[in-house]
């Protein structure tokens, strides 16, 4: 999951060109004391800016404070230079001449329009290239040299994996001799839903771990890739590894080729680096090869000569069996050997084995198979093979390739970090997995990714708590405003102390995001927060006046109904709160606010009728004075006000009133819960009414829709177990 990309410039250009008389209330404007940052990845930010210091500024929210670099700063709005209030009497006249104060200087209100007017030039260019391309149907469209690309993601990252792949391209075809007749169709998506939902859409069903696949139907073959933001390696790793079967199959695709080969070669291209701008290959696998060095140390290491018969095409071959994780390791391998070994001398017999089967002809095919698809007989693939290395037979090349192998080294510390996960998740050796762990934090230095699995292995030891916690704040330190990791991190610490103050930051740094969402979800879930739907002192002081007038027959305005409906819903009134509400949106038809304050009043009275009228509302089309991208897709709009609602009622204590709106929301094909968001929320309802028979059934049901998510997972694991939660829910 990562950011909704560009939804806070969105928000701000919607704001701007909805406010410009007004900018003491405009998103971009500070208020309420808060200051207003503006980040380079599009996101508007209201906290407390401190300082720069060592290149990093301190940026203050309810969670707690961070430390964010400079560069990822377009610019900080301090209140002090927007506060609207007169501080002498020289100032009082000037706000009473129509003055408003702009960035520490009062100018006239005509000029503070202009201002805007710039903000919202800026705005409107910002969005255009990265917010009004989030939604699909608004993707780009790009015809290169050899790729069709289209994609929801932003213009920089767009033009980074079309130079990504036309290198890529250049690189393997004129290494190998192949080519394709045709532009290549390659999909891009910038969440993990939506690649989830286009896979099982495009394939029938979707990997849970998947970040890429191609298509090999002949005539529609397609490349599509999970843009992951923060592990962007991840993801071209998969490019270039996805991107060797599409060409392989490409260059022929009549021909099943051998296992070893096609994954090898994927595997091998799947570590190419792009090191500024060029394409560099022959990296090492450091996962692969710490499998490689356990198979050794085990000595269950097959001869080459067992390997080219797992997963071959020609199933009577000896020893056949499906392909395994290690042998990918092996082929990984023994492909690098291939090209790197023996000072060369077989990387262009290597391309003559892989050409012996490209131009492999139907009558030589193995006997049984059809001419639209056919492969080599295994025993003339492995007389290929040597005969293509110029071997008698295996001996030779299997010492050769044991000698190469062993003097592999690991490029760094994901290799040690394989080790140690392996000695602690498969052999429960903690001792072991120890010393590797360590080992790997000494050489991960910056890398995020690999101190997040350490982090998470330190939280499953015993007496490895405290280290866990403190690599965390690490962790999240090395890059702030990753709310994905920061979300997913916290998981592994639900104690009130290390989970809660990520969860709120969460929120606040990443305005309409779906983790933002699913940490609204999880706090409601848990009772944290409700101070943000339930108010204090302030709330209840005007509780009766508000209920009189709504109870009152005078004629209120729909403004005035609206104020009235939050104040009593956050005075914990949700009955009066409705009838209010009802009345905000009659004479505010299709204002959004109005309809989710009427949701979040539905839901805490148990009116599923009108809680499903006022999310459909929430998601219809906006009107036709409604600026262009002016917030976020239907489908988000309607998640965010589901989870608003829901999250109002748990902080009034109504569980069953929330399963009443919520669950028949739910029940409606096509409304099963899409995001990690609605499946805590469709998981809470019956674990704090305590319906173990619903809860049991959801909990099956969520893990096969979003397994990976660590809060999802807590609560699949109860139900899969029997175990029933706590009274408290947890």
């Amino acid at each position: 999951m990562r950011n909704f990309a560009g939804w806070g410039i969105a928000v701000l250009f919607a704001l701007l060109a909805a406010a410009a008389a007004a900018p003491a209330d405009v998103e971009g404007v500070p208020a309420d004391g808060k200051d207003v940052v503006f980040l380079a990845d599009g996101r508007v930010l209201r906290c407390r800016a401190g300082a720069e210091a060592e290149g990093r500024v301190e940026l203050g929210f309810t969670g707690g404070a961070v430390h964010v670099p400079k560069a990822a700063i377009l610019e900080i709005r301090r209140f002090a230079g927007w506060d609207p209030a007169p501080r002498d009497d020289a100032e009082r006249a000037k706000a009473a001449a129509g003055m408003v104060r702009w960035d520490g200087e009062w100018i006239p209100r005509a000029r503070a329009d202009a201002l805007l007017a710039k903000d919202r030039e800026r705005a409107e260019k910002l969005w255009k290239e990265s917010a009004s391309r989030s939604e699909w149907e608004n993707r780009w469209k790009r015809d290169t040299a050899h790729f069709t690309i289209e994609a929801n993601l932003p213009k920089e990252s767009v033009d980074f994996y079309e130079q990504a792949l036309e290198q890529y391209y250049e690189y393997f075809t004129s290494a190998f001799k192949v080519s394709v007749k045709r532009r290549i169709p390659v999909y891009i998506l910038r969440t993990r839903e939506e690649f989830r939902a286009f896979q099982k859409k495009d394939t029938g069903s979707a990997g849970e771990h998947t970040v890429g696949y191609f298509v090999p139907r002949k005539g529609k073959e397609h490349l599509v890739l999970f843009d992951w933001q923060g592990n962007r390696a991840e993801t071209l790793s998969v490019l270039f590894h996805e991107c060797t079967h599409l060409l392989l199959h490409l260059a022929n695709n009549e021909v099943d080729l051998p296992a070893l080969l096609n994954e090898g070669l994927s595997e091998y291209y799947g570590a190419n680096l792009m090191v500024e701008g060029r394409m560099v290959r022959g990296g090492i696998q450091d996962e692969r090869l710490a499998d490689l060095r356990s198979m050794i140390e085990a000595g269950t290491l097959p001869s080459l000569e067992v390997l080219l018969a797992h997963g071959h095409p020609d199933m009577s071959a000896g020893g056949w069996k499906q392909l395994s994780v290690e042998d990918y390791a092996h082929a990984w391998a023994f492909i690098h050997f291939l090209m790197h070994g023996a000072g060369g001398k077989y990387q262009p017999r290597l391309a003559a084995w892989m050409n012996g089967h490209l131009g492999l002809k139907p009558g030589d095919a193995a006997p049984g198979t059809g001419r639209e698809y056919y492969f080599m007989k295994y025993t003339d693939d492995r007389a290929l093979l040597l005969r293509s290395l110029k071997a008698k037979d295996f001996d030779a090349i299997e010492k050769e390739f044991r000698e190469y192998v062993s003097g592999l080294e690991f490029a760094g510390a994901r290799g040690l970090l394989a080790r140690g996960l392996r000695k602690l998740y498969r052999d429960r050796d903690e001792a072991a997995a120890d010393g590797y762990l360590g080992k790997a934090l000494e050489a991960a230095g910056d890398d995020a990714e690999v101190l997040s699995s350490i982090v998470k292995a330190y939280a499953a030891m015993e007496g490895k708590e405290e280290e866990a916690e403190r690599l965390l704040r690490r962790v999240l330190d090395l890059d702030p405003l990753n709310v994905a990791r920061r979300y997913e991190m916290s998981g592994w610490f639900p104690s009130e102390k290390a989970e809660v103050p990520h969860l709120l930051l969460c929120e606040e740094m990443a305005p309409g995001d779906p983790v933002a969402l699913a940490a609204t979800a999880w706090l409601a879930y848990r009772g944290e927060g409700r101070d943000r739907w339930v108010g204090g002192g302030a709330a209840r002081s005007g509780i009766a006046e508000a209920k009189a007038s709504v109870a009152g027959g005078a004629a209120v305005a729909p403004e005035e109904c609206l104020r009235l409906a939050g104040l009593l819903l956050a005075g914990g009134e949700p009955e009066t709160a409705l009838v209010a509400a009802r009345r905000a949106v009659k004479g505010l038809p299709g204002d959004a606010e109005a309809l989710r304050v009427l949701a979040r009043a539905a839901c805490a009275c148990g009116d599923a009728a009108e809680f499903a009228r006022a999310l459909e509302g929430v998601g219809a089309p906006r009107g036709k004075g409604a600026p262009a991208g002016a917030g976020p897709s239907a489908g988000m709009r309607v998640s965010e006000a589901l989870v608003e609602a829901a999250a109002q009622a748990l902080a009034l204590d109504r569980p069953r009133e929330m399963r009443k709106a919520v669950d028949p929301w739910f029940a409606v094909p096509g409304r099963e819960p899409r995001i990690e968001a609605e499946w805590i929320l469709h998981l809470a309802g019956p674990v704090l009414t305590k319906d173990w028979k619903a809860f049991t059934k959801r909990g099956i049901a969520g893990s096969a829709a979003l397994e990976g998510s660590d809060r999802i997972g807590f609560l699949v694991l109860l139900a899969r177990s029997g175990i029933r939660p706590g009274e408290d829910g947890e």
